[in-house]
């Protein structure tokens, strides 16, 4: 045997192994703040609405800064999409987003 490779069943352990952890990561990020489950409840309740911030905050009861960091990570989930509406941005579901109807 060669000394720099390893066995296939090696290989096919610490990939198997490297895709879990990356997984594991990606719910982790997705799933560990309150207000993040709190938001998504929210739209997944009713999916074409739309919100900012401050009606988020005042719906959710939850500190301006955490509402509007929780939705910056969505929106770079892929989950939501901005709009600029007047002097408002307003979140909304994105319809595109191929985990969507795994998180309803």
């Amino acid at each position: 045997m060669d000394c720099c490779h390893f066995p296939i069943w090696w290989e096919i352990w610490y990939n198997r192994a490297v895709i879990l952890r990356t997984k594991g990561k990606m719910l982790k990020n997705l799933f560990i703040s309150k207000v993040r489950i709190s938001i998504l409840d929210v739209y997944m309740s009713n999916i074409d609405s739309a919100y900012h911030v401050r009606a988020l905050v005042r719906l959710l009861d939850e500190e301006i800064n955490a509402v509007r960091r929780e939705l910056i990570n969505l929106e770079k989930a892929g989950i939501l999409k901005s709009k600029k509406e007047g002097n408002k941005v307003v979140y909304r579901v994105n319809k595109q987003c191929p985990i969507l109807w795994d998180l309803r």
